[in-house]
C-alpha cells in the first residue's frame, strides 16, 4: 500500500517542495521496544535506519531555534522578535530549517526511499517535526510503563552508564515520565491524524508479522510476505543481522516481567503516580492491583 503523496519515488509537501525518500519517525519513552521496532522497519530492501540523531530536539535540535523567545522589554518599540527574528520570520526559518533537514537526513540515508530515524524523546517534538516536514509518517512505540521501568533499572545497574541511582528514584523517575507521555497522546493524535501510527511492544512480541505488516502499511512501504517474514526473521531476539544503518545490538525483552520484580512498595509507588494512565491505555484495570505484588523488591 503505497500513499497518495508518493509519486516516482518522491514525496510531495503540501508547499509543492519534493524529497527522495519517506522520512519516518520511530518515537517512545525509553526502554519501550523502539530500537527493535525501528530495526524491524529498517530491514525494509529500501530502507535505511539512523539512531537518534535527536535533529528537532527543544535542547539540542532544531527545536531550540524554533521555541519562544523572550518577550521585548517594551511593547512600545516596533521591533521584530529578539533572536532569529530579526533575520528572518517564522516560515523562512521553517523553509531553512527544511532544507538543511532534508539534506541532512540524505545524507545518511545512502540513497534509500525511506529513511527509519529512531530518537525516542522525540516524542516530545511531534509538533516541530510536522511543521519542518509536513510529509512525515510517525510510530509511536508503547509498552507497560511497569515493564518500561524494570528494563531502564536493568539497563543502569549495567551497561548503560548513567550513573548511580537507587532503583526507586528510577522507578520515581520512569513512572513520572511515562505517565506524562501516555497523557500526551491525545494531542499526538490530533496533530497527526492518520500520519502516527501507535503499536503496543506486547502485540507486536505476540505476533510481529501482522504488527511488521501493519507499521510496513502505515508508512506506505510496499511489501509482500517474504518481505515481512525476512524482516521479522532477522530482527527477532537473538539474531545477528542488522538492518541497513544499524550496528548496535537489543537487548532480548519480555512482556510483564515487572510481575517478578515489582514488590509490593515498587507497585504502589508507581500506582500512586501513573496509575491513571495505567487505567485509561488498558494495561491495567484493578486500582488495587499493587497489592497482589510480592512483600519485597527484586529490582
Amino acid at each position: 500500500m503505497i500513499p497518495d503523496n508518493l509519486n516516482n519515488g518522491c514525496v510531495q509537501s503540501g508547499s509543492g517542495a519534493s524529497l527522495s525518500f519517506q522520512p519516518i519517525f520511530v518515537v517512545g519513552v525509553p526502554r519501550s521496544g523502539t530500537t527493535w521496532i525501528q530495526r524491524m522497519l529498517a530491514m525494509h530492501p529500501d530502507a535505511w535506519g539512523l539512531l537518534e540523531t535527536y535533529m528537532f530536539s527543544r535542547r539540542t535540535g532544531f527545536g531550540a531555534l524554533l521555541g519562544p523567545v523572550p518577550r521585548q522589554d517594551s511593547e512600545d518599540l516596533e521591533l521584530p522578535p529578539p533572536g532569529l527574528g530579526r533575520i528572518l520570520d517564522r516560515d523562512e526559518l521553517v523553509a531553512e530549517l527544511r532544507a538543511v533537514a532534508v539534506s541532512w537526513l540524505s545524507r545518511g540515508s545512502a540513497g534509500s526511499r525511506y529513511v527509519i530515524e529512531k530518537s525516542p524523546w522525540h516524542l516530545l517534538d511531534l509538533d516541530l517535526i510536522d511543521e519542518v516536514l509536513p510529509e512525515a509518517r510517525f510510530v509511536h512505540v508503547m509498552r507497560d510503563g511497569r515493564d518500561v521501568a524494570v528494563s531502564v533499572i536493568a539497563a543502569r545497574s549495567s551497561w548503560s552508564g548513567f550513573g548511580p541511582r537507587s532503583p526507586s528514584a528510577t522507578l520515581r523517575e520512569v513512572a513520572g515520565l511515562w505517565s506524562d507521555a501516555m497523557g500526551r497522546r491525545g494531542s499526538a493524535r490530533e496533530l497527526l491524524g492518520e500520519r502516527l501510527l501507535e503499536v503496543r511492544y506486547e502485540w507486536v512480541r505476540s505476533d510481529p508479522r501482522a504488527a511488521c505488516e501493519r507499521m510496513f502499511a502505515h508508512c506506505g512501504m510496499p511489501h509482500d510476505e517474504r518481505v515481512v517474514a525476512s524482516a521479522v526473521e532477522a530482527t527477532e531476539f537473538g539474531a545477528e543481522d542488522r538492518p541497513h544503518g544499524e550496528e548496535r545490538p537489543t537487548r532480548a525483552g519480555r512482556t510483564q516481567e515487572w510481575r517478578d520484580r515489582f514488590g509490593v512498595r515498587d507497585a504502589w509507588l508507581f500506582d500512586r503516580l501513573a496509575g491513571g494512565e495505567l487505567r485509561e491505555t488498558g494495561y491495567e484495570r484493578d486500582r488495587r492491583w499493587w497489592r497482589r505484588c510480592r512483600l519485597r523488591s527484586r529490582l
